[in-house]
């Protein structure tokens, strides 16, 4: 939704005296009243992203798209036509890039095939998901949350295209920070060793990363805390030099 301001107080008083949730080479974001406000910021990064966009209407468009877990903006505050804010409520949780859940694997396998389907969803609407990382999934009761999607982009290559690479961009990225693989690592047992080799093939298709997560969850059994798998998987092999 779009929200005409009379001028740029009428934004600050949104989030004055609030809470500074995180700073970026575009924007602030700030908590107040259970309410995110991202404003942007007059720097060189934010001043490319709104050459590359139409921000007024792009982000107009990303507000309709609802799909289950994928936050969009709620509004988009304007002053003089001009995008200087957008709002969300508030996601409460920790994000994977601050901390590994303490949750069963059952439980996040749940959580990840809530996800995919999502992004299935999301992809349909020829979205075209861009600068996720870790630190925009937030982890709560509800599942995994996608938050910060303002460079999430109506994509013309066709739904498709947009599946196979958001697919990877969100889950496959996600199921790295989760097992936190060193470099040359290799499993004792050759049959997850062989799923390892799938995993890390580029060209896999997400269900390499759910065969091997799935192989790992019959080792140690789906209770294990997931945010215990990355030193019990250094148990189960070893660093070939």
């Amino acid at each position: 939704m779009l929200v005409k301001c009379k001028d740029i107080k009428e934004i600050t008083d949104l989030y004055q005296d609030g809470i500074v949730l995180g700073k970026g080479t575009t924007a602030i974001v700030y908590l107040k009243n259970n309410k995110t406000i991202k404003v942007y910021q007059d720097s060189k990064a934010k001043k490319l992203i709104f050459q590359e966009f139409e921000m007024k209407t792009h982000l107009e468009e990303l507000c309709q798209v609802k799909v289950k877990n994928i936050w969009t903006p709620n509004e988009v505050y304007l002053v003089d036509e001009e995008v200087k804010a957008t709002g969300l409520n508030y996601i409460d949780g920790k994000t994977l890039w601050e901390e590994i859940p303490d949750i069963s694997m059952d439980l996040f396998l749940e959580y990840l095939e809530v996800l995919k389907e999502s992004v299935y969803k999301l992809s349909e609407n020829n979205i075209w998901v861009r600068d996720f990382f870790s630190g925009n999934a937030v982890i709560n009761k509800n599942g995994i949350n996608i938050i910060d999607t303002d460079e999430f982009y109506f994509s013309c290559l066709g739904k498709e295209m947009c599946l196979e690479h958001n697919i990877i961009e969100i889950l496959h990225d996600i199921f790295d920070v989760t097992f936190g693989l060193e470099e040359n690592f290799h499993f004792s047992s050759k049959s997850l060793d062989l799923l390892l080799s799938d995993y890390s093939d580029i060209f896999a298709p997400i269900e390499a990363d759910f065969n091997l997560y799935n192989a790992l969850r019959s080792e140690l059994g789906g209770n294990t805390s997931v945010k215990n798998l990355k030193n019990l998987i250094k148990t189960l092999g070893n660093v070939k030099q």
